[in-house]
């Protein structure tokens, strides 16, 4: 889960960097921009959520959230299919 966790927060930081990339060059609507920004904000905070829970019958269900969430990424390069919920 780990090297999902990783993988995930490396295709979201990419996501990040390009929606500021064209916020800046003003190369899409600022309306979509600014969604696509917080979309990759929630996303971290996700992300955050899991990795910070402790209690083991709570992270099974963030981890199946973190699952549910990577399948918008899985045609990128990197992702298993071992990860599929």
């Amino acid at each position: 889960m780990d090297d999902l966790v990783a993988w995930l927060r490396r295709q979201v930081a990419d996501d990040d960097r390009h929606w500021r990339v064209a916020w800046k060059w003003r190369q899409a609507h600022p309306d979509v921009v600014l969604e696509q920004l917080a979309r990759c904000a929630a996303l971290v905070e996700v992300l955050d959520a899991y990795a910070a829970e402790p209690d083991p019958a709570a992270r099974a269900a963030w981890e199946r959230a973190v699952r549910v969430l990577a399948t918008a990424y899985e045609r990128r390069a990197g992702y298993h299919p071992s990860w599929r919920p």
